[in-house]
């Protein structure tokens, strides 16, 4: 092969300047000449140096501008800047290498001008309007402008506090300082880079055999190449990697997919199509993620970034990319595990849906040890009744998203909508990431129109609040908790706490699917620390039982963990119309004065919460 071609669609170019609209403001004077008149008052505001240096949160910035004589530039009104500025928390993240900072100001220098934007003051709303592009900063780098989990991210620092005005222009907050890029540059070509790269040896081997060398070597052409490093082809099975090697077709496929050849695309570019797809060399697309401060193609990890060539970009992967083969349903059948899965996709339609490769789509898939789980006469009856095992998949499926397990891993701790209109949660315990309930065991099973997730268990939609407090086994706690609080068990038993609960009410409020509901639920714990006093007094008073429970309850609103953390600071208003402060303390989240110990139990008509007390009015 000679040279490659093949019809793409490119990048789109990334923005390099900001279209800012200029308010223009005129003063009409009243009643002609009046020089009697009183000239309007205009507030004036301080310059972004002035604010930073009267703002404790930002004691290391003022230390560092004046370090590098970038303080004075900060300060004149006659010029117009954009400052992502680190809190003293980011620099302090930089440990002794602020200090070695501090004593090279050139470099401190380049580093602080890559957090601003000179010309043009970017408030957060044009910023979130640029996410997905990238920007020049003062020193000449770019960056990349992201939206992750609905904040806005620069690079890998989060905008924590937004729209700080000043009298030159605007400051936003970031809780990491960002550096530029530092590629290393190589006076030859991506193949000349490869040869001379020893833990790439396998990966010239490659190319030799399916005859990619001379096209890789053309200095005429620009490309972007994802190179396995040799321990990522160690982990293709050795025959595998033999037969292989020994196929020109196959492994001409899989070498095109790891090529971009529209263009050369740096690492910063990349990091703004975080979420995002690109077509490769052999026709198929790579999904590209951005989180915790590492790039991801596909299940790959980018482990070295920008090393320019003459003819291009390559970037250093940790594991092979291997192109999709087939449709969902196609990659499904072809596993071997998933015969359940596709007879149940088969009996409800849902084969043909998850077969169309115009649309995309991530596919919780449980195995056939997850549905046996369910016994065969549920299995049975589910196959019979297709309604119902048609929404039990679609709360398998995310519509229009091919998410891979880095954007999972990096939407822990939200939720995300399924094809049946329900939310799922996401959550990482550990370094195991769970879907509700149900772990994912096997990651990135790449299809032409989407991606498998394997799951041990098959997650079933959630019911209304109040069945899934029963399901969760509040009830029986509670009672286990009266009775060992000293609570005579006629009265405490499960059936008996469900009496006294319906005797409130909310039995029927929380079964209502027409409205959404936050309910922090107390721990059996939580209730038995009332004592046996307490609670046996609010079982023969269900007026004030009830007011109680309202308090713990926000009615037409289902308020995830992240909403909820990013709501520290304020008071949320309870079904009850008191209000509860909700506070983050070293990390843990409050409401009022009960830690929150569990956190997004996935309602039909809502979300639960466990907190560790009762709260009060």
């Amino acid at each position: 092969m000679s040279s490659i071609s093949h019809p793409i669609t490119p990048i789109s170019k990334k923005i390099k300047t900001l279209a800012l609209a200029t308010a223009v403001l005129s003063l009409a004077a009243c009643g002609g000449n009046n020089d009697s008149s009183t000239p309007p008052v205009v507030e004036m505001k301080d310059s972004i140096f002035e604010i930073a240096a009267a703002d404790d949160r930002f004691d290391s910035l003022e230390l560092a501008l004046t370090t590098t004589g970038l303080d004075t530039a900060l300060n004149d009104d006659n010029a117009t800047y954009t400052v992502f500025a680190p809190t003293d928390d980011a620099f302090d993240k930089l440990g002794d290498a602020l200090n070695t900072l501090l004593s090279n100001p050139d470099t401190l220098s380049n580093i602080l001008q890559y957090h601003v934007i000179n010309g043009a003051a970017v408030d957060s709303g044009t910023a979130i309007s640029l996410a997905g592009n990238t920007q020049e900063m003062l020193n000449g780098n770019n960056i990349a402008i992201t939206l992750q989990n609905g904040e806005i991210y620069i690079n890998n620092a989060k905008v924590i506090i937004t729209d700080i005005e000043a009298s030159n222009g605007t400051i936003h907050a970031i809780d990491t300082v960002i550096t530029p890029p530092t590629p290393t540059i190589v006076d030859g070509t991506i193949v000349d880079a490869a040869i001379a790269t020893p833990e790439l040896s396998t990966l010239v081997t490659a190319l030799q055999a399916a005859g990619l060398v001379d096209a890789l070597a053309d200095e005429t052409k620009m490309y972007t190449v994802f190179a396995p490093l040799n321990s990522a082809f160690d982990k293709i099975n050795s025959d595998d990697l033999t037969a292989l090697l020994a196929d020109t077709t196959a492994l001409t496929n899989v070498l095109t997919y790891h090529v971009y050849t529209g263009g050369d695309v740096d690492s910063i570019t990349a990091i703004s199509l975080t979420g995002g797809e690109v077509p490769m060399l052999n026709g198929d697309n790579v999904s590209v993620n951005y989180a915790d401060g590492k790039l991801w193609i596909n299940n790959s990890e980018v482990v070295t970034k920008d090393i320019v060539t003459n003819n291009g970009t390559v970037h250093l992967i940790d594991t092979v990319l291997m192109p999709p083969k087939g449709s969902l349903v196609d990659v499904a059948v072809a596993d071997g595990r998933f015969t359940t899965l596709v007879a149940a996709l088969q009996a409800t339609g849902l084969d043909a849906t998850l077969a169309n490769k115009d649309s995309t789509y991530t596919v919780f898939a449980p195995t056939d040890d997850a549905f046996a789980l369910l016994g065969d006469d549920t299995i049975n009856a589910l196959l019979a009744d297709t309604d119902t095992l048609s929404s039990i998949l679609l709360y398998h499926v995310i519509g229009d998203a091919n998410i891979n397990s880095a954007a999972a891993i990096n939407a822990a701790g939200t939720t995300i909508g399924t094809a049946n209109g329900l939310d799922v949660s996401i959550n990482l315990v550990g370094d195991k990431l769970y879907i509700n309930n149900s772990q994912v065991i096997i990651t990135d099973v790449l299809a032409d129109n989407g991606v498998i997730h394997v799951v041990d268990t098959v997650i079933v939609p959630p019911a209304t609040i109040y069945d899934e407090a029963v399901k969760a086994g509040v009830f029986s706690a509670l009672s286990s908790a009266l009775i060992n609080a000293g609570v005579d068990a006629a009265v405490a038993n499960e059936q008996a706490t469900q009496t006294v609960f319906s005797a409130t009410g909310l039995d029927t409020v929380l079964a209502n699917t027409a409205e959404q509901f936050t309910v922090f639920v107390p721990t059996a714990d939580a209730f038995a620390a009332l004592g046996a006093d307490t609670l046996n007094a609010l079982a023969q008073n269900p007026d004030q039982l009830r007011d109680i429970l309202l308090y713990h309850t926000v009615q037409g609103a289902k308020i995830e963990a992240t909403a909820a953390i990013a709501a520290a600071g304020t008071s949320l208003t309870m079904a009850d119309g008191n209000t509860a402060a909700v506070t983050l303390n070293n990390g843990e989240l409050f409401v009022k004065d009960a830690k929150v110990v569990t956190t997004n139990i996935q309602a039909s008509n809502g979300i639960i919460h466990f907190i560790d007390k009762v709260i009060l009015p």
